[in-house]
């Protein structure tokens, strides 16, 4: 003879007030971390866009205080629109026609 348990018949019981107290705090905790998660990238994007138009990212290099455009050679200031820092000395170009 066998001694295993039939399978339980009829009708299930009712979730208890914990159980669906539970039930309801799961269900809306969901909506609440994607739009706060929405919320944060929308912010980093906004962030990054500003950063970028502004030509601020990446662009950690700063002006020092006390700099006078009177340290300026002439030819670097009446030159063209193109500077660059071959071997270290400032050289200024202007846009071909």
């Amino acid at each position: 003879m066998s001694t295993t348990t039939p399978a339980r018949r009829g009708r299930r019981r009712a979730p208890s007030k914990l159980q669906r107290a539970t039930g309801k705090a799961a269900a809306l905790q969901k909506p609440r971390v994607i739009l706060a998660l929405l919320l944060l990238l929308g912010l980093t994007s906004v962030m990054l866009l500003d950063g970028y138009l502004r030509a601020e990212v990446g662009g950690d290099q700063r002006v020092r205080t006390g700099a006078s455009s009177s340290d300026v050679p002439d030819d670097i200031l009446d030159g063209g629109p193109i500077l660059t820092f071959r071997s270290g000395e400032a050289q200024t170009r202007s846009v071909p026609d």
